[in-house]
């Protein structure tokens, strides 16, 4: 199964349609778009765009990106800006639809003049945009973990800086922990969009070339679907010891872990970046305490002090921080922005391009700094993740 290119493909040509348009006068899109600056004493203010799913399906991850990246621009107001200029966030929904991440990266840079973009919430989101944003030189700070946005091959990759964990990163580690908790026949369940086939094909990859474990049953559903009752029976009638999850979507994860504990499924279930929130426990009840595995950029349960500082900063602000990585995401894309923007040659899209890519370690709410370079615009490794479970209805870490 070769889904690589194919997937890649299809994100971009919604971006490819409006290239043309994007080198026109702008497009003002149908999106609603929201504005946020802090104080600045008068100085004028520097404007970074964000392309995030506030509703449709991937709503889960937009929402709480959004209200984390709102509380980055205002901590880095609060602390003088940039050279005493203030940032500015406009924020786009982008309905979790490609085509209108396309349209409102064309927007952010046509008509509100950004010099940065954070988003999409969705791997095929920033695919779409990528190349819109790109051909304009606008830099693209990717808060998701789907492999091909990074991918150096592409022509849009000297724009788009990837702000989570890798899933070429994530997706081994899953792997590596579910053998060591002894596991060697796997099935794979994952969602059909980009993250999910792009980490179904490098797991197939990793298959060919380790005899120590084979993959017994793979199924995938689209990001949308409500009952997974038939790919979860096809994975238990297949025994295998564990169930690798590479999904973004909670609805789709929570509905496959009950289905799986009604069907008698009692086996570890290992969940990627995106599956690290409050949501999924919510949708998947018991089925998920002391079963689901995930790797996740954030011990809730013992965050760092600088995690916990934002913490506080998002409910001060009057919102309840998912549990997980959308939080980080958000607000650790704005603050990548603000610290690159600080050692930049001129404050531009060109000059804050080069500042993130000049390989100077950038301080955000991550377990490490963030250090792209000319060659990997990946700019977290495997140190950036620790394992959690869920114990007592709330994410837990694991010591492991």
């Amino acid at each position: 199964m070769h889904l690589l290119r194919p997937v890649g493909g299809i994100a971009l040509a919604a971006g490819a349609a409006l290239l043309l348009a994007a080198c026109g006068s702008g497009a003002s899109g149908n999106a609603a778009a929201g504005s946020t600056v802090g104080s600045g004493d008068g100085a004028e203010p520097i404007k970074i765009g964000a392309v995030l799913s506030l509703s449709g399906a991937a709503a889960a991850f937009g929402v709480p990106e959004r209200n984390a990246a709102e509380v980055a621009v205002d901590f880095i107001n609060d602390n003088g800006g940039i050279d005493g200029r203030p940032l500015e966030l406009v924020v786009v929904d982008d309905k979790t639809d490609p085509t209108e991440a396309a349209r409102a990266a064309q927007s952010l840079i046509a008509d509100e003049g950004v010099i940065a973009i954070v988003g999409a919430s969705t791997g095929s989101g920033t695919l779409a945009m990528a190349p819109v944003a790109a051909k304009q030189g606008v830099p693209v700070l990717a808060p998701n973990g789907t492999i091909g946005v990074t991918n150096p091959e592409e022509d849009f990759f000297p724009y788009v800086f990837r702000t989570s964990v890798s899933d070429e990163v994530t997706i081994p580690a899953l792997l590596d922990r579910a053998k060591a908790d002894g596991a060697t026949d796997i099935a794979v369940f994952y969602q059909e969009d980009a993250l999910g086939r792009f980490s179904a094909e490098l797991l197939e990859e990793l298959d060919a070339d380790d005899d120590d474990f084979t993959i017994v049953a793979s199924a995938s559903v689209p990001l949308e679907a409500t009952d997974v009752s038939a790919q979860a029976t096809r994975i238990r009638d297949a025994k295998p010891d564990a169930v690798l999850m590479p999904l973004s979507s909670v609805g789709v994860g929570g509905s496959f872990l009950r289905s799986a504990s009604d069907l008698g499924l009692e086996v570890p279930m290992y969940g990627a970046l995106a599956v690290a929130q409050n949501a999924i426990i919510e949708n998947a009840g018991a089925a998920a305490t002391d079963k689901l595995i995930v790797a996740n950029m954030i011990d809730p349960s013992h965050p760092t002090e600088d995690q916990a500082a934002l913490y506080d900063m998002i409910r001060e602000a009057g919102n309840e921080p998912a549990g997980g990585f959308t939080d980080l995401f958000g607000a650790n894309s704005v603050r990548v922005i603000g610290e690159a923007l600080k050692i930049a040659d001129e404050i531009s899209a060109e000059g804050l391009r080069d500042a993130l890519e000049s390989g100077t370690p950038l301080q955000a709410w991550a377990l490490q700094p963030y250090t792209y370079t000319a060659d990997s615009h990946d700019g977290l490794t495997s140190g950036g993740l620790v394992w959690t479970t869920v114990r007592d209805s709330k994410f837990v870490g694991v010591d492991k």
